[in-house]
């Protein structure tokens, strides 16, 4: 698929609810002092990949991560473009933890992120199965959503003279797992106003170059053919609403 490229604004526009929390990782950060990279034992990684503001990048293959893996992980091929495109998205003063990757795959994760300025970059000594033989929670991915009441393809429904609004995302995206619980509301809430689709650009690649999609998460609004709505970024629910009110 197309390299996608994020937006920045996103950080500007939640740093401030983020601010506690980021207090939190700062002295994770002071308590590693001058450990720009190292690995960890079990104890000191669990202490900082634990934070909900923690940033894992977990490198093992997709069928292993559903299976199990630490909650708030990112699971990415090494060496893609997508592993690019999260880690100019990550924060350089917090610290990240790397896990379940080939010690070959591990280390040249860890040099990218050293050359980008990275500060903390931290590996478990032991990887995923240390974590795991310790029974540590782990969250395995659930299957996506598939809304019942959908019986008409996307790609047909946009044509069609009710109102279509379509969110594209992606699983390791945390804004659009962020926005999900809104859009699975409006859709279950306001079904006889709008359809609702919930579109993975992963698995489905074909719309990145169809509606030139450059950031994620990405909301669309379309009715007789025609688009009435796009927009880039996070969407809390009223301002969804609000779209839906205007256009339908």
């Amino acid at each position: 698929m197309n390299q996608i490229n994020f937006t920045y604004n996103l950080k500007t526009n939640t740093f401030a609810s983020m601010f506690k929390p980021l207090l939190i990782l700062v002295l994770l950060l002071a308590a590693c002092k001058n450990n720009t990279a190292g690995k960890l034992n079990l104890e000191a990684f669990n202490q900082i990949a634990s934070n909900n503001n923690a940033q894992i990048i977990d490198l093992r293959p997709q069928a292993e991560f559903d299976s199990g893996h630490i909650v708030n992980a990112a699971s990415f091929v090494p060496n893609s473009p997508e592993l690019d495109a999260y880690i100019d998205m990550l924060y350089k003063d917090v610290p990240v933890c790397v896990i379940g990757g080939s010690a070959e795959e591990n280390t040249k994760l860890i040099e990218k992120l050293k050359s980008k300025g990275f500060k903390n970059i931290n590996e478990l000594n032991g990887g995923m199965p240390a974590w795991i033989n310790a029974k540590l929670p782990v969250q395995k991915t659930l299957p996506k959503k598939i809304y019942p009441n959908d019986t008409i393809s996307f790609d047909d429904a946009i044509n069609g003279d009710k109102l279509v609004m379509v969110d594209f995302n992606a699983t390791w995206c945390k804004p659009c797992k962020m926005m999900q619980p809104s859009i699975d509301r409006v859709h279950d809430e306001r079904s006889s106003e709008v359809i609702v689709y919930s579109i993975d650009v992963d698995k489905f690649p074909q719309y990145n170059e169809k509606y030139q999609i450059k950031g994620i998460p990405l909301v669309m609004l379309f009715k007789n053919g025609k688009t009435l709505h796009r927009s880039e970024g996070y969407l809390d629910e009223s301002k969804i609403n609000q779209l839906i009110d205007k256009n339908k």
